[in-house]
């Protein structure tokens, strides 16, 4: 009886010894599923893992307990033993026995302790993590076995005692596949605690142990227990994919559901990694369909359960998103289907296959529209599909139907009314889906300058804005308006369309409250701001190299269009009510621009200087330095572009900045520049005063030949 328990617990080693297969060089196969880390995940969608699953559940508080009793029973039995065992005969077979029963109290001892530490370790992993969120600096936990590997080393020392006083002890079997496990498990700690060399020299032990059982014992009830524990190391560690096959088919052979069925589950990743996709989905297939015929026991129902999750990941490598679907109907309950299904649909889409990650997430939301969880995967990862197809028609039809479904009033809003939570959790998700769209949309316009890219992200931003940034209920007004109302307003100057967009900056600045209102809406979760879209570059003349100075008539102040007025008197309200505001300069820049765009050239340069004043150190300071000059360069104002040009070059913040290189290197030109003029065609030839010309500039020789032109000031693109 006791052989058959020893050997039932050595098949859970094999299952808690199951590798993790992280990723690595030498495995192929694996789907490329991770995201960028800046890029959010839904609730429901998963991490793809790359290799087997782990069989191993972490101590449970009632366990330990449980055993605490037991515990004394055995340390009574085991100062019993050492009292018995000096008593006994050297040589006998009963001492060996007597041995072998001290080091099984001994195994059982190290595992009771073990499970008290890690019971330790997640008690003190959550206090860690209680002082962290206080915002209190403390120590990561760590793992302590220390006391649980004296008992553990001590079985071993029994172990080998054992093997070379009693060689022919009739449970030989047992004790090297017991001293084989160990010594590999020991292993893993070295690594750990990084001693690679001497986790190695464990290792190659273990292995010699376990062939040392294959070859003199293979009729032991513990030869399928080697196999798969040689596989596992030839797989996971030795990365030789040809003999953890061979291991592993030896395992298939033996008669043991539990190693069976085991064995089977590994040789399906083994043809994962050999590329062979077809083939590794038809074993998990098999696993799954050896389980169901098996008692319901935990081990076999936790082997199905993972087998239908890796199954997943053959489904999609060979972009059989109809098979798969069917085959979970078949297989699966009605909650672990939708589970299966999901995790179908967005591996789908990480590998491309967008198609086919439509049509799942399509029939998702078929089945059953007003899903309390719609919104966290279905209609945004539809956008997301077409986005991948490169089929904007679709992309803009398909958030559209996103604002009417779980936009406040929808059939799927009405169908969780009385669930506060589900309502805000959906409202979030589809407002912060919709968001992260529409500013994509922004950004890659900015970047092409294409006209219907900036036309589509205006519509979406219309819907936006519709849907979630207004409304009566103001617990289910997006703590985004705001900022997307403006960004809406900058989309419809971009495309001059300038009514509306007067419209929208006057409704911007009249919003009482840009700021997010945390913790004013109860069951709300905090959305993340979204990044600040750039500023849409403008055409106008002041962006436009003038190789040719103007006339006269052509520098007369013109009159500002109502729209640009309406524009300007937004900003400077919104300025008003919210100094500080982080589009402050944006927005003032922008109103500078306009006037000097209109010839406005006092009121442009008093806007420009006050950017300058309070930016220096911001590019579009030395944009507006460069524009304040260009004026003055073109009125002559020579003074008065000397005493600017040399005020700016004084700035040390304004010329020291990194971005503003090439403005300090031209505005010191155009200091000595405009020097010259002011000296040569004022002083000297219009004043007729060539004694102070002389005085200011001594290097100027006194000639009526022409000097040099003042290097003219860039005009820039304000950004």
């Amino acid at each position: 009886m006791k052989a058959v328990r020893i050997a039932s617990l050595a098949l859970t080693f094999a299952l808690s010894a199951a590798p993790s297969f992280a990723a690595d060089a030498k495995k192929k196969g694996a789907p490329a599923a991770e995201k960028k880390k800046e890029e959010k995940k839904p609730a429901s969608r998963e991490e793809v893992r790359k290799g087997p699953a782990k069989f191993k559940d972490l101590p449970k508080l009632e366990d330990v307990e449980r055993e605490r009793i037991a515990d004394q029973k055995r340390d009574e039995s085991i100062e019993s033993l050492k009292k018995i065992i000096p008593k006994i005969d050297e040589g006998s077979p009963q001492k060996a026995e007597l041995y072998f029963q001290l080091s099984e109290l001994y195994w059982e001892k190290s595992k009771y302790l073990y499970r008290k530490e890690m019971l330790k370790f997640q008690e003190d992993e959550k206090k860690v993590d209680e002082a962290k969120n206080r915002g209190e600096k403390v120590a990561d936990a760590k793992e302590e076995h220390r006391e649980s590997e004296l008992y553990r080393s001590e079985t071993m020392r029994f172990y080998d005692l054992i093997l070379r006083e009693f060689p022919s002890y009739d449970r030989k079997d047992e004790v090297l596949f017991a001293l084989a496990y160990n010594l590999y498990e020991m292993s893993s700690g070295l690594i750990a605690e990084g001693k690679a060399g001497e986790a190695t020299k464990k290792r190659d032990q273990a292995v010699k142990r376990y062939e040392e059982l294959i070859k003199g014992y293979p009729n032991s009830k513990f030869i399928g227990d080697a196999y798969v524990q040689l596989g596992n190391h030839y797989f996971d560690v030795a990365n030789n994919l040809t003999k953890a096959k061979e291991m592993y088919e030896k395992a298939f052979q033996n008669k043991e559901p539990k190693i069976k069925s085991y064995a089977l589950y590994k040789l399906a990743w083994c043809d994962f990694n050999a590329g062979e996709h077809e083939k590794a989905l038809k074993k998990l297939q098999d696993v799954i369909e050896y389980t169901e015929k098996q008692e319901k026991k935990k081990e076999f129902t936790d082997l199905k359960t993972e087998a239908l999750n890796d199954s997943v990941t053959m489904f999609v490598q060979l972009n059989r998103a109809d098979d798969a679907i069917a085959y979970y109907k078949a297989k699966a309950g009605k909650k672990k289907q939708l589970t299966l299904t999901t995790r179908l649909a967005f591996q789908l889409a990480d590998a491309g296959h967008h198609d086919n990650a439509i049509k799942t997430f399509r029939l998702m939301l078929n089945d059953n529209p007003v899903a309390e969880a719609a919104p966290d995967f279905t209609q945004q990862a539809i956008i997301k599909g077409y986005e991948g197809l490169r089929q904007r028609d679709n992309v803009k039809a398909e958030t559209k139907k996103m604002a009417e479904l779980y936009r406040p009033g929808s059939s799927w809003w009405k169908a969780n009314e009385s669930k506060k939570e589900v309502l805000r959790n959906g409202f979030s998700v589809a407002e912060e889906g919709m968001r992260t769209i529409v500013t994509e949309y922004h950004q890659e316009a900015q970047k092409t300058k294409q006209a219907v890219t900036y036309r589509l992200a205006g519509e979406i931003y219309k819907q936006y804005v519709d849907a979630f940034a207004t409304g009566d209920d103001e617990a289910f007004i997006s703590d985004q308006a705001f900022n997307l109302k403006f960004f809406y307003a900058e989309i419809l100057w971009a495309l001059e369309e300038w009514e509306p967009a007067a419209k929208n900056y006057d409704e911007v600045a009249g919003v009482q409250d840009p700021q997010p209102r945390k913790g004013e809406r109860g069951l709300q979760r905090e959305v993340p701001p979204v990044g600040r879209v750039q500023r849409d570059p403008r055409v106008h003349e002041a962006d436009q190299h003038r190789a040719q100075k103007r006339s006269v008539a052509e520098l007369v102040e013109k009159p500002l269009t109502k729209f640009e007025q309406a524009l300007i008197s937004a900003g400077d309200t919104y300025n008003k009510l919210y100094p500080k505001n982080a589009d402050e300069i944006e927005v003032r820049y922008q109103a500078a621009v306009l006037y000097y765009d209109r010839n406005h050239f006092v009121e442009a340069a008093k806007r420009f200087t006050e950017v300058i004043g309070k930016w220096p150190e911001d590019k579009r300071s030395a944009d507006a330095a460069d524009l304040t000059m260009s004026v003055l360069e073109e009125k002559e104002e020579w003074e008065q572009l000397n005493k600017s040009s040399r005020e700016f070059l004084a700035n040390k913040k304004l010329v020291s900045a990194k971005q503003n290189a090439e403005f300090a290197k031209r505005t010191a030109a155009i200091v000595e520049g405009s020097q010259y003029k002011y000296v040569d065609l004022v002083i000297f030839k219009k004043e007729k005063n060539a004694k102070k010309a002389a005085e200011d500039v001594p290097q100027v020789r006194r000639r009526s030949s022409p000097r040099p032109t003042t290097p003219t000031a860039r005009s820039p693109t304000p950004s």
